[in-house]
C-alpha cells in the first residue's frame, strides 16, 4: 500500500525537477539592458567635483555600469546607485566633454547610454564678457535710443538680451548686439537704468554693469527758451507788445503761446502761425529766415535772430510745440 504513495512522491519530484530544468538559462537571455545618464543634464556647464548618475534597469538585472569620458574608460560601479565622482579639475578646461555608460547585464547583454555633452569651466575669471558701449552713463536720451554691446568669449554666443528698468526690450542671436528702445513716450526729467546679459552655447550667462540715462524728448522748453526769445525782441509797444501789436498779435508773457500755436496766419493765408511738428508750415518761423513768403524778415529792421536761436525754434516746433 505505500508503494503507489512512493511513486507518487517520485512522480511529483520528477515533474518538478523537469521543470526547473525547462526554466531560463542565463545563457539563453536575448533581452539587452538599458541605461541612461540621469546627472548631470546634456548642455549643463560643470566644475570641480561632479557627480555622474546613471539609471539601468534589465529583467536578469545589471551586472555593472562603466563610466566614459571623451570616449576614455573611467570606472565601472557594480552596485546601485550608479554612479561615477569626476574630477573635472583634470579635464581641459573652457571646452566641452562627452560622456556615456555602458550598462552590462547578467547574461553579458550591453547597452550603451546616449551622449551627454558638459562644458567645463573651471577658470576663477569669466570668459564671456559684455560691455554696454551706447549710450554711456549718464547721458541724456529721447525718441528711438539705440542699445549697442560689445561682447567677447572663448564660446560661441547664443543670445543678448537688453533691458531697461529690469523689463526686456529686445533680444538678438546675432551680430551687431544692438536694439531700439522706444523712449518717446516716456516722461521728461527722469532716470532710467539699463543693462544687457549675454548666454553663450555653454549655458554660461553674464551680465553688464548697469548704466543710468535720463530721458529728455523735449530739450527746449517754452517757457524757459521760446517766450525770453520774443520778450526781448518782439513784445514790446508798437511790435507785438500788449500796446498797438502789429495784427493783433500778442507775444508777451502768458499770451503769447495761446496766440500762436494752432492760430491761423493773419497776413499769409494758408499757414498757422505755429504749427506743432512742422517747421516749414510754421508762419512765424519762416518770417524770422531770409526770404519769408511775404513781407520782410523779422524782427522789422534787424537785428535779426542768429542762427542757433531759430535753430532753437525749429526744435521747440519740431517737438511739438509744448506748452512747457
Amino acid at each position: 500500500m505505500k508503494r503507489p504513495l512512493i511513486g507518487i512522491y517520485a512522480l511529483i519530484l520528477a515533474i518538478f525537477f523537469i521543470a526547473c530544468d525547462m526554466g531560463t538559462d542565463p545563457t539563453d537571455d536575448m533581452e539587452t539592458p538599458t541605461v541612461t545618464i540621469t546627472q548631470p543634464a546634456d548642455g549643463d556647464t560643470v566644475s570641480g567635483l561632479v557627480e555622474i548618475v546613471a539609471n539601468a534597469s534589465d529583467n536578469e538585472g545589471i551586472d555593472s555600469v562603466q563610466f566614459f569620458i571623451d570616449n576614455m574608460y573611467k570606472d565601472s560601479d557594480k552596485m546601485e546607485p550608479w554612479n561615477y565622482v569626476w574630477n573635472t579639475s583634470e579635464a581641459e578646461d573652457s571646452i566641452n566633454h562627452a560622456l556615456y555608460t555602458i550598462a552590462v547585464d547578467q547574461s553579458g547583454n550591453i547597452d550603451t547610454s546616449e551622449v551627454v555633452s558638459v562644458f567645463v569651466y573651471n577658470s576663477s575669471e569669466p570668459a564671456l564678457s559684455i560691455l554696454l558701449t551706447q549710450p554711456t552713463d549718464g547721458d541724456t536720451v529721447k525718441g528711438q535710443v539705440e542699445i549697442a554691446a560689445e561682447v567677447s568669449d572663448n564660446q560661441q554666443v547664443d543670445s543678448v538680451k537688453f533691458y531697461v528698468d529690469d523689463e526686456l526690450q529686445g533680444a538678438v542671436t546675432t551680430a551687431p548686439w544692438s536694439t531700439t528702445w522706444d523712449a518717446s513716450g516716456v516722461d521728461d526729467s527722469t532716470a532710467h537704468s539699463i543693462s544687457a546679459s549675454a548666454i553663450d552655447t555653454a549655458g554660461i550667462e553674464y551680465t553688464s554693469v548697469i548704466i543710468t540715462v535720463v530721458v529728455n524728448n523735449h530739450t527746449v522748453s517754452f517757457t524757459n527758451d521760446i517766450q525770453p526769445v520774443f520778450t526781448e525782441n518782439c513784445a514790446f509797444s508798437g511790435c507785438h507788445g500788449t500796446s498797438n501789436p502789429q495784427q493783433g498779435l500778442v507775444l508777451a508773457e502768458g499770451e503769447a503761446y495761446g496766440n500762436i500755436v494752432n492760430v491761423p496766419s493773419q497776413e499769409e493765408s494758408g499757414y498757422d502761425l505755429i504749427e506743432p511738428n512742422m517747421p516749414d508750415s510754421s508762419y512765424i518761423y519762416l518770417k524770422i529766415q531770409p526770404d519769408p513768403p511775404s513781407g520782410e524778415q523779422m524782427p522789422r529792421g534787424g537785428p535779426y535772430l542768429d542762427s542757433e536761436t531759430i535753430n532753437m525754434i525749429e526744435t521747440w516746433i519740431s517737438e511739438g510745440a509744448l506748452n512747457n
